[in-house]
């Protein structure tokens, strides 16, 4: 599936599931290194969906934004990291992103988050290969849940793998929306 992403740019959805402490992330982690050795390296980036940060709406995704800028929590995005965003999205975008990573804004995003969230995520995908894995996917929310949906219906095109990780046996905290 990796090849595929890479050579025809088609983006990838894969589910993974297993119990806790099966090596699903180990199993990730090696997938990515093995890869980072071929000729077109992807970024990496891992997250976790947790049923301890119910309150944080799209967190997950919006964690990965933050290691994929290197912006520490909570600290806001600074010149770098809006030159980074500015780069890769639409003026809306980006503006939105900023805005949603500090915590002091009271500025209302020009578009919702989710929204923002999927346009970075493919865009970076665009040129380059790009490997998200988001474990625990059991307990994502409904901002997360939105997110990954319109990412996935903007997967053509794209050198997207999308690794959904599952909790084998854990009930999904939205079924409906699974």
């Amino acid at each position: 599936l990796y090849a595929e992403v890479q050579t025809k740019r088609t983006g990838q959805v894969v589910w993974i599931e297993g119990e806790p402490g099966s090596g699903k992330s180990r199993l990730l982690t090696e997938f990515a290194a093995q890869a980072r050795r071929g000729d077109h390296p992807p970024t990496f980036l891992y997250g976790r969906c947790s049923s301890f940060r119910e309150g944080r709406p799209g967190h997950p995704v919006r964690s990965l934004l933050r290691r994929w800028l290197s912006l520490p929590s909570p600290a806001p995005a600074g010149e770098r990291e809006l030159s980074m965003l500015r780069a890769t999205l639409s003026p809306n975008a980006a503006d939105s992103l900023a805005l949603i990573l500090d915590s002091t804004a009271t500025t209302r995003p020009p578009i919702s988050e989710t929204q923002a969230l999927a346009e970075w995520l493919t865009q970076v995908a665009t040129e380059a290969p790009f490997v998200v894995f988001l474990d625990d996917f059991n307990f994502a929310g409904e901002e997360t849940l939105e997110a990954i949906q319109r990412t996935v219906e903007r997967l053509e095109g794209k050198r997207l793998m999308l690794v959904l990780g599952l909790r084998e046996g854990m009930p999904n905290r939205l079924p409906a929306a699974m």
